[in-house]
């Protein structure tokens, strides 16, 4: 997205304390980044403070790979003032009150220039595949423009809009929460045309509460959409009254039949309502599945492992037929699909078979990959093992809920549980799951799991992320079973 210089100006307003060197630079500034590794030619180079470092340290390093304009906090001015004065005509200096609040702005900015549909994703699981299976369904991310990675919180979703092309054919932004009012803040610079609810369930948790916590932050979302907009959830979502509280947009519900119940009453009579009539599993546990909505009757075939993607499926293909793409098209376009990063990723080899899912999780998501895992295994008659590591910011039901993974993994018939990390532990006692192991750190559990794992395994590996996103923290146990011989 291209920022003219003047426009940006008048819309910073009050948070611009000074401007300095904006006669000698350029008038149009393309796109906005606050990680200077990343920057391009022509761009803003946006300087916040990080954990770990002031971003100012890197404002030098921005302009030489390209940056025309920088956003800095006043508060930084006189370490500035050398570098300010050696680019004196090369990149103008815009002095804020708060740079990472104008950055929201930047973001909003560049989505006030754009006039196609704009999706935005929440939800407890499934945000960042569901995301993938709209901007595939789109026509892919050269034509509909979507969230990198899991780009859904206060920096993300600026930097996601500022990249937008003002041609893409749409938009898909995903909405992260984990404190009451994030999805607020975000939703009102992403102005979403569209939102999919992908569920509620219990995450960020040590923060929201409870489930109801968590559909209150979703209502965030929906109360914000105006009656132009759109809103698209499972129809037996987790506290639907409150998801839907105060909403003015449209709703379409999905019902699932082999779980889900008919809206009740009247409050709901104006909603469509697509409905999952039926599914089939593949012997490798991807999906056949056919939906009805509005007319279309759909066939096609979800490349994922796992039932609970179809769900995820009929939300992205309800909101894709809304935003008026073909059906034919859509059937053709859900099977360049594939899993992202370290969620539920097939690894073969010569020994065994590792299903990588430890990108991220939470109760829901944890049963879920080992409902998955287990259906796999019966289905090739092979030994499921599963390796869980922590399900973090539960708070104090922290040990109560990793027990109870450890108990719906002795319920599925799961054949051996592999529990890591001190949060695990409740999960690991032979009462919880009579063949179950337990390993304080990642390192140790690397160091044991060869004796553990048998020819022709099936081996799922989950856990919540950690403090690196780019590297979720069991990725050396993934890493470890492949290297197996």
């Amino acid at each position: 997205m291209k920022f003219n210089k003047k426009r940006l100006m008048e819309y910073l307003g009050d948070h611009l304390v000074e401007s300095r060197n904006t006669k000698g630079a350029s008038e149009v500034f393309d796109g906005a980044f606050f990680d200077s590794r990343e920057v391009l030619p022509g761009c803003i180079f946006v300087a916040i403070d990080g954990k770990k470092s002031a971003g100012v340290k890197y404002v030098q390093a921005a302009i030489d790979l390209g940056a025309t304009a920088v956003v800095a906090n006043i508060k930084y001015t006189d370490e500035l003032t050398e570098t300010i004065k050696k680019n004196e005509s090369r990149c103008c200096f815009f002095l804020v009150d708060d740079s990472l609040l104008v950055l929201g702005l930047i973001g909003k900015l560049a989505r006030e220039q754009y006039d196609r549909d704009v999706i935005g994703v929440i939800g407890s699981v499934g945000k960042t595949t569901t995301k993938n299976m709209l901007r595939e369904l789109g026509g892919g991310q050269l034509v509909a423009h979507a969230s990198r990675g899991s780009y859904n919180n206060q920096t993300g979703v600026p930097l996601t809009l500022c990249a937008l092309p003002v041609d893409a054919r749409r938009a898909i932004i995903e909405l992260g929460e984990s404190h009451f009012g994030d999805l607020t803040y975000i939703t009102e610079i992403s102005q979403p045309t569209m939102v999919v609810v992908t569920n509620v369930d219990l995450a960020h948790t040590e923060f929201l509460g409870d489930t109801l916590g968590v559909a209150k932050t979703m209502n965030e979302t929906v109360a914000l959409l105006d009656e132009e907009s759109t809103v698209i959830l499972p129809i037996d979502i987790v506290h639907r009254d409150v998801v839907l509280g105060d909403t003015k947009a449209n709703v379409v519900f999905i019902r699932d039949e082999e779980s889900s119940s008919i809206a009740d009453g009247d409050k709901y009579s104006d909603a469509q309502i697509a409905t999952i009539s039926q599914t089939h599993a593949r012997d490798d546990l991807t999906h056949d599945m056919t939906l009805d909505f509005d007319g279309h009757h759909i066939s096609l075939h979800v490349p994922l492992v796992g039932r609970h993607f179809v769900m995820d499926a009929a939300l992205a293909i309800v909101a894709s037929l809304l935003c008026g793409d073909a059906q034919e098209d859509l059937i053709l376009r859900i099977e360049n699909v594939a899993p992202q990063g370290h969620r539920m990723k097939v690894i073969e080899t010569d020994l065994i078979t590792v299903i990588d899912d430890c990108y991220n999780a939470n109760p829901a998501s944890m049963k879920a990959s080992m409902n998955a895992l287990v259906a796999l295994a019966r289905e090739k008659n092979k030994r499921s093992v599963f390796v869980m590591g922590p399900m973090r910011e539960l708070g104090d039901n922290s040990d109560a809920l990793h027990r109870e993974m450890g108990l719906h993994a002795a319920s599925q018939g799961m054949d051996v549980l592999i529990c890591v990390d001190p949060a695990t532990k409740s999960a690991s006692d032979e009462s919880v799951h009579p063949d179950s192991y337990y390993f304080p750190t990642v390192d140790q559990c690397c160091e044991k799991i060869s004796s553990l794992v048998q020819r022709g395994d099936l081996i799922g590996v989950k856990a919540s992320r950690g403090p690196d996103p780019d590297e979720p923290a069991m990725v050396p146990i993934v890493e470890k079973l492949t290297e197996l011989q």
